[in-house]
């Protein structure tokens, strides 16, 4: 199995906050047992650190008008750079989800295409933790293409609105809605174990199969009751209990992100 991290930048460097994480994924893989060849760090600029080097592609994968669907560009980049073999699962993921226990292949059971979590308090497909074989190509082209049918000429300013658009999630809930070409039968939903979000807590847990394996959450961001999320990770919640392992903690104090 292989561990996919994409950055794609217009000004081909990293924003200061992800030079912090893109160094906590890469100590926690390792620390987790991954293997340096296995950590695939997909972007269009230079960058090396702990023995993991960046794979550069070109800027032809910038998405001008949203730039977090730079990543759908890269997947079917990917394939025509070679970069996706057969019989290997993918398991890419956003920077702010932290894996936070051993994942095998043995256990996702993967007997599809590609498989996601929805976001549990509601069905809507949550890109943020997606794994994915080398058939489901077309999906992607798919998804490239709902993205781009109405393409904007300039960047949006206000983040909801370019999300509501060009967001890789709205548009996978194009194609299963209308289920084009079967497509559902070739997703598999995955426990939410695999792709835990923070909102609805309470609920949230009692619907992920334990052990919980990826904890995805924003910092910085305001969820209930006004904590971050940062603070809910630590313990700061209706469950009474720290969700994030204390290897990701220290790597958090380690690299000035805690």
């Amino acid at each position: 199995m292989k561990n996919l991290l994409i950055y794609i930048s217009p000004d081909h460097k990293f924003l200061p906050e992800y030079e912090k994480l893109v160094r906590i994924q890469i100590d926690n893989s390792l620390a987790l047992g991954w293997k340096k060849e296995d950590l695939m760090l997909v972007q269009n600029f230079p960058f090396e650190y702990n023995g993991v080097k960046a794979i550069e592609v070109g800027d032809e994968n910038v998405c001008p008008f949203y730039m977090y669907s730079g990543k759908i560009n890269t997947f079917v980049d990917m394939w025509k750079q070679g970069l996706v073999e057969k019989d290997t699962t993918y398991w890419y993921h956003d920077y702010d989800a932290f894996q936070n226990e051993v994942i095998t292949e043995e256990e996702l059971e993967l007997d599809k295409d590609v498989g996601m979590t929805d976001y549990g308090r509601k069905n809507n497909w949550n890109g943020g933790s997606t794994f994915f074989k080398y058939g489901c190509l077309d999906i992607f082209e798919r998804m490239q293409k709902h993205i781009y049918r109405h393409k904007n000429p300039e960047p949006i300013e206000d983040h909801i609105e370019a999300y509501m658009k060009y967001s890789d999630e709205v548009a996978i809930k194009h194609l299963t809605d209308i289920d084009h070409n079967n497509i559902n039968e070739r997703i598999k939903r995955m426990n939410i174990k695999y792709n835990f979000n923070l909102r609805y807590i309470g609920a949230m847990y009692e619907q992920a199969e334990k052990e919980i394996k990826v904890l995805h959450f924003h910092r910085d961001r305001k969820y209930s009751n006004h904590t971050t999320g940062l603070d809910i990770a630590l313990g700061r919640n209706e469950l009474g209990r720290p969700l994030l392992h204390n290897r990701i903690i220290n790597l958090f104090k380690k690299h000035g992100y805690a």
